[in-house]
């Protein structure tokens, strides 16, 4: 049953990517004459008006097919000016941008209804109910709300920072488990009562820095719509960031190895609909914004590759030919089977080895 739904969520991702295509292009007035989910050959397929909708048997993605993208298409007499050719660029590169820009809008949406659905993860200046260790060990207790250290005021970051303003006695690296050389001064309020608390910071090794042996509360804080919306919009560049450095990442052996095709994206995202459905929505608005960040890649035949050549004619003012977009689309071709090669060889890998981060 997971199996059914990760195919099904992958699915739906290539649908709204098709979709933002076939929408923008009606709306320009181009003719849409296919809408498949799956590359051909097609399993099923209906006449809806001038669109054929069709199921392909090769679960690789999707496609819409406008009348002249090709230069071999030919328009029903008095349809020519519906044709792709024959739009000006900005209403074509509208559509191309329309398929990534779906999915972009799409994960936006999926994270901003979990940050309303489920809240967000706020550390508070509340000490943990988790085991104490020393030096805070029979000073702190759970609850105590921990308002300064050596008079400096502020939220966890800034008190931890404070408190890695301490050091071991002597020159040289500290030795596990020193006593830092001057006690930190803990503003505490307990019950309702402000008291003070002197501790002896410890170093701590396995983090590499100074600790007084406590750990900050956790508390879930809901957001309102506006305020969701704003952090989809935050943590989404964010991860769109972080994946445009793990590709530029990929022509060391690091990089290549961290690489997963379609069989690895289908067992991670099986996993995560095992595990509960936020955790599946977590997934696939991950993958949503993985499709448009990929398809914006300036290489044919990916959409990237459309809008830079698209940009390239509106500044000479004249298409490239055919040759020209064909040798291109060829080495784009080429990069993209040696990325799914390297990607499904990872999979395979990680299946007949020690299996996918986060499996059984």
């Amino acid at each position: 049953m997971t199996w059914a739904l990760a195919i099904a969520g992958i699915a739906m991702l290539i649908v709204i990517h098709e979709a933002g295509h076939a929408i923008a292009a009606k709306l320009c007035g181009m003719r849409v004459e296919r809408f498949a989910l799956f590359f051909p050959p097609l399993l099923l397929k209906r006449q809806i008006g001038e669109t054929e909708y069709a199921i392909g048997a090769l679960p690789l993605g999707g496609y819409v097919r406008i009348a002249g993208q090709t230069p071999d298409d030919v328009l029903p007499p008095g349809e020519e000016h519906r044709s792709y050719a024959n739009r000006p660029v900005w209403q074509r590169a509208v559509v191309i941008a329309a398929g990534p820009a779906a999915n972009i809008v799409a994960a936006l949406v999926i994270i901003a209804a979990i940050l309303m659905l489920d809240g967000v993860t706020k550390v508070t200046p509340e000490v943990a109910p988790a085991a104490l260790s020393a030096p805070a060990a029979g000073a702190l207790e759970p609850g105590d709300r921990i308002v300064a250290v050596d008079g400096v005021k502020g939220g966890p970051e800034v008190l931890v920072r404070q408190t890695r303003t301490h050091s071991c006695p002597g020159p040289g690296k500290p030795q596990p488990g020193c006593l830092a050389a001057r006690p930190a001064v803990l503003t505490v309020e307990r019950d309702g009562r402000t008291r003070t608390i002197s501790l002896y910071p410890r170093w701590d090794e396995s983090v590499g820095a100074m600790r007084l042996g406590f750990a900050f509360d956790q508390a879930k804080e809901t957001l309102g719509p506006l305020a969701a919306a704003s952090r989809s919009v935050e943590l989404g560049w964010r991860v769109s960031v972080d994946t445009v450095k793990g590709f530029s990442a990929i022509g060391s052996q690091k990089g290549r190895e961290q690489l997963s095709g379609i069989v690895g994206v289908s067992v991670v995202t099986e996993q995560a609909f095992s595990r509960d459905l936020l955790n599946a929505l977590q997934l696939l608005a991950l993958i949503s914004l993985l499709i448009a960040i990929v398809n914006l890649f300036p290489i044919l035949p990916l959409d990237g590759g459309h809008l830079f050549w698209l940009a390239v004619e509106k500044l000479r003012g004249r298409p490239a030919s055919q040759e020209t977009l064909g040798r291109a689309t060829a080495v784009g071709l080429a990069l993209v089977a040696v990325l799914f090669v390297i990607g499904l060889s990872n999979d395979i890998g990680r299946l007949g080895g020690s299996g996918f981060p986060g499996g059984p």
